[in-house]
Formats: structure tokens, sequence, C-alpha cells
């Protein structure tokens, strides 16, 4: 039966000597929930059913299933992304920018914990100016819980419009971090990169978001995820737009992907995972 949570069960570890599969070992221990997706054909589907494998690169994906049986579906064959790989020759998942994406196919469950890690390897291509490109994507910003993840964003906060951005909302205010477009052109498309992100809402005391690309902090705003902790259950989770429509639509490769709730990981583990995915792309950082 396909779980709809992030509590730690057991894992579908599918036959694989995929290096990417260490990032479960490395994360799993001391988290509340996890999920992690491997772009590999073992993993995809060319049905919501999940019963027609995956073969070839340019063949279109409905399903991509998380190692804990969580799936990432897309009905609407106009909508789904396809298979492709990385200039390293590892899998990636195509999204071209005309509102491709997947999204989970039940609210994924994230054990009312409001700690939460998200790292991702993604290759932007050439992005629209003044449009937003996300990359995942859960709830709407003026939601308690919710999260994003930007290849591009138009305006965040006092960051302004951001090469890479990521934002979420305690119960109070929202808050952010990213790489502002004026400081950092070296992360303009086409450009690829690791980028690990995390936030920590803990009752009464300021949290702010951080994010780092290719191991590089990045600026985080002035404003703070205060408040009590919000409960980040009750949204799907979209990949590769901000909504099951394919809204403000990523447009690139994406890799692998986490989502990891607990206590925020050491800078050294973030770091090893980080080394693991640089790998996997076949970028130095």
């Amino acid at each position: 039966m396909i779980g709809v949570g992030l509590g730690i069960t057991t894992p579908l570890r599918i036959a694989s000597s995929n290096s990417l599969l260490a990032l479960l070992d490395i994360l799993q221990p001391s988290s509340t929930g996890i999920d992690l997706l491997i772009p590999d054909p073992q993993y995809w589907y060319q049905d919501v059913a999940a019963t027609m494998p995956v073969t070839a690169e340019g063949q279109s994906i409905a399903c991509w299933i998380g190692l804990f049986g969580n799936k990432y579906v897309q009905t609407t064959t106009a909508r789904q992304p396809t298979a492709t790989k990385f200039a390293s020759g590892r899998w990636g998942v195509l999204f071209d920018g005309t509102a491709k994406v997947l999204a989970s196919e039940s609210s994924i469950m994230f054990s009312n914990d409001a700690r939460f890690t998200i790292l991702a390897g993604v290759h932007k291509s050439l992005i629209t100016e003044d449009v937003s490109n996300y990359i995942l994507y859960k709830g709407t910003s003026s939601t308690p819980g919710y999260f994003e993840l930007s290849g591009r964003r138009r305006f965040l906060g006092t960051i302004g419009t951001a090469l890479y951005g990521f934002g979420s909302r305690g119960t109070v205010q929202h808050s952010s971090a990213g790489a502002g477009e004026s400081g950092n052109p070296q992360y303009a498309a086409p450009h690829t990169a690791v980028l690990s992100a995390t936030v920590d809402i803990v009752s009464g005391v300021p949290g702010g978001a951080a994010l780092r690309v290719n191991k590089a902090a990045t600026t985080r705003s002035s404003s703070v995820n205060a408040g009590d902790p919000a409960v980040l259950d009750g949204h799907p989770i979209t990949i590769g737009a901000s909504s099951t429509a394919g809204g403000s639509a990523f447009s690139g490769i994406i890799g692998p992907l986490v989502i990891r709730t607990g206590p925020i990981p050491s800078e050294a583990t973030i770091s090893q995972c980080e080394t693991i995915i640089a790998s996997y792309l076949g970028i130095a950082i």
C-alpha cells in the first residue's frame, strides 16, 4: 500500500547501486519524517497507476515514487515532465517551463513537526525575466507551514529578485533567504546547483529560513518565522511549479530531492549530503 506520510517507516529500497541511497542513511537517523526522491527509471512510471515503467530518455513521467512510497503524479499528459539526463550522464526529470508539474497524490504528513530540511540537485535553463520559477512548493504564501524553493523568485521580501530562493511561514510572519540577482550573477541560468534549505519554527522563538547554493550561504531576509509552530500537514507538495495547474513553472532538470522533518542536521552533515548530490550532478562545489 502506498504511504502518504513523512513518518519513519521502512523504505522501498529497490535494488540499486545508486550512490544517492547514502543520503537516506545519513539523514534518516534523528529525523521525525523523511522522503527521498531518486531520479532513476526504477522509480518512474508512464502511468499514474505505476504499471508502465519508464525505460528511455524522452518518455513522459506520470508518476515518481519516493523511497517511502509517496507518489508524485500528473494525470494530464500535456503537463507531464520527461526523463532526461544531466551533463554528468545521470538521470533527471526535465521540466520545460510549460506548466509541467508533478504533485503528491495526497497531502504529505509532516508529523506535526515545524523543523524541516530540503535538499535538491537542479540544472536551470534559460528563465524568462520577471517570472518566478518553482522547484518545490507547498500550500500558499499566506498559509502557516507553506514552503517554496525556487530557481528564480521575482520578489523575495527584503532580498528583491533572487536567482535562487527559499521561503516559509510560521503562524505570524514569512521568512525567506535567497541569492539576490544584483550580487550573484554567477547563479544566472543556465546554471547547475545543489540547494540546501532549512527552517526551524520554534514556539516563541524567531526561526528564520536559510538557503545554501553549492555550499555558499545566501542572504536571509529581515523577517523571521516567529510564533507558534505551524502545522505542516494539509497540502500536496508540487514539483516543478507552484500549483497542480503548473503555475510559475520551472525550466530545467530536477534531480534528487530530500524533504526531511526533525532537528536541523549539523552543517557538517548537510555539507556531506551536498557533496553526494554534487557528485551525482557532475559539479565541483
